[in-house]
């Protein structure tokens, strides 16, 4: 599913709404790939077995692109090098195995169940710089990144990320077991559930340079 604006037009409102997405695959964007200045809501929307070969295992959002997600059930989203939805092997530069935002996207997910994700960097979310990212009253079972970001990869110069209400059951990376958080980035945690382990540094954060970082109370990690 693509969805693009044109640029000389105002941006649009769509909906997407008590749908299925089943054994999707794409180079970008497993289910859907959003370009263009517009919002896009999904609402009460499953899948089953979501996967991309380089961004975005669920959702690539880009060119200030305002993606809206709540009341979404997932099985499995992840990130994979072959064309074979059983293939858990990953490419050298897959990100974002649930979403991948760049370019002034923003994403805004909230009441949210996800059963499993998958990547090289940002096991669940890559934010690359000038995004924003609000989470809240999601859960996940597991969320992997073979090497940074178990959880999420922050880039640095984010607009905003905003994290509240979440349980994450179980979290890894090589770097930042839950989240890699580059400098220059603003990021507040709050009344969160968060199991996470690195085999190298951060079993739950690490933190770049020059980053702006506030856990809010009743955090337990």
């Amino acid at each position: 599913m693509h969805v693009s604006q044109a640029p000389s037009r105002r941006p649009l409102q769509r909906y997407v709404s008590s749908c299925s997405f089943i054994d999707c695959f794409a180079g970008s964007g497993g289910s859907v790939y959003i370009s263009g200045p517009q919002q896009v809501l999904f609402d009460k929307v499953s899948w089953n077995n979501s996967a991309s070969e380089k961004t975005g295992g669920f959702l690539h959002a880009i060119d200030e692109a305002v993606v809206e997600i709540f009341d979404i059930i997932g099985a499995d989203t992840m990130m994979q090098e072959e064309y074979t939805y059983d293939s858990h092997c990953l490419g050298i530069d897959c990100k974002g195995g649930f979403a991948f935002l760049e370019k002034s996207a923003s994403l805004n997910l909230s009441s949210v169940e996800i059963g499993s994700c998958k990547a090289c960097f940002g096991g669940c979310i890559f934010a690359e710089s000038s995004t924003s990212v609000h989470i809240a009253d999601i859960e996940v079972g597991q969320s992997t990144a073979g090497s940074i970001g178990g959880f999420m990869y922050l880039a640095s110069g984010m607009a905003e990320a905003l994290i509240e209400s979440i349980t994450v059951s179980n979290s890894f990376a090589g770097i930042g077991g839950f989240a890699y958080i580059a400098g220059g980035t603003n990021l507040t945690l709050n009344l969160s559930t968060i199991c996470s382990s690195a085999d190298q540094k951060g079993g739950v954060l690490f933190l770049a340079e020059d980053e702006y970082f506030l856990v809010g109370s009743m955090v337990k990690l």
